[in-house]
């Protein structure tokens, strides 16, 4: 019997959690990137030619497949969380020139902010940096239509590629893994069971510590969908050894944790035995948990 070596189903045997994997960020930067993409996409020449206005403001990029073949141009979209408790990242957009990408994303910081209920779904299909997401999120994203008010983007790599399909939903800035076509239309949707949900819930890009993104989890479970319509705010309260302890104020309630490091486990890698992986995830766990 053939040993099955995508490092999803890897993960998936390990029992590992993905919750606390979430990459985080106070700004996202989506921009249409031509295809091929080198691994890392900050070395692909168009981020390069662009690197110093992406440090100007502040963003992660995330390079999407342009949908046409007109080179000339590249439509850029700036999310952002300016500060305070987060409910959603603001939204600017435009239309860039693509021979002088650094005045275009320069200018976008400064652009009017688009609150017309867009939202981006953003699917990683980075087949450079790992084939498990080139192959299934390829095929997630081919098969979830973009429908009114959202876009359904092939996007570079979100991290966690272990947990792939793996796709970020974006201004709610909420990560997710191990998707199939039915989990992803209730995650749009916000209807169905929760909790056949929150296994496959990363967390919140906005919150800045796995510790926070295992207690915001909890609270998401507890009150519901309504949840990602709250605002909140996340602090470290103190670390104790391999004890963290964690406190969200939202505007749905308040909770304290503690998330406690248990241990290590392999990292998975395509195409490797799991005695050949050269990085270890931590297993984390909220051990405590309370409402305040």
């Amino acid at each position: 019997m053939e040993t099955d070596l995508r490092c999803s189903s890897q993960a998936r045997a390990l029992g590992s959690d993905p919750g606390g994997s979430a990459v985080a960020a106070d700004a996202f930067l989506v921009i249409e990137v031509p295809l091929p993409w080198p691994t890392d996409i900050g070395d692909h020449r168009a981020v390069i030619a662009a690197a110093e206005a992406i440090k100007a403001v502040g963003a992660r990029v995330q390079g999407v497949v342009p949908p046409r073949d007109d080179a000339a141009q590249a439509q850029a979209v700036l999310y952002s969380h300016e500060g305070g408790p987060f409910t959603r990242y603001v939204r600017r957009d435009a239309c860039l020139d693509a021979a002088d990408l650094s005045s275009g994303i320069c200018s976008l910081a400064e652009a009017p902010v688009v609150d017309d209920g867009t939202r981006d779904l953003l699917v990683c299909t980075h087949g450079a940096r790992d084939r498990c997401c080139g192959a299934m999120g390829t095929t997630l994203a081919m098969n979830v239509a973009s429908r009114n008010g959202l876009h359904v983007r092939r996007t570079s790599h979100l991290g966690g590629h272990r947990f792939a399909p793996t796709a970020l939903l974006l201004p709610e800035g909420t990560a997710w893994a191990w998707l199939d076509d039915a989990l992803l239309e209730t995650i749009l949707e916000r209807s169905g069971d929760l909790g056949a949900v929150l296994p496959h819930y990363r967390g919140s890009t906005v919150m800045p510590t796995p510790a926070l993104q295992l207690l915001e989890r909890a609270a998401f479970g507890e009150v519901g969908w309504a949840f990602l319509d709250a605002s909140r705010a996340g602090t470290m309260v103190s670390v104790n050894g391999a004890r963290t302890t964690v406190h969200l104020e939202t505007s749905l309630g308040a909770w304290t944790g503690v998330v406690e490091k248990l241990g290590t486990v392999p990292q998975p890698v395509c195409g490797a035995e799991l005695s050949e992986a050269k990085k270890t995830d931590d297993v984390l766990k909220l051990v405590e948990f309370r409402q305040d």
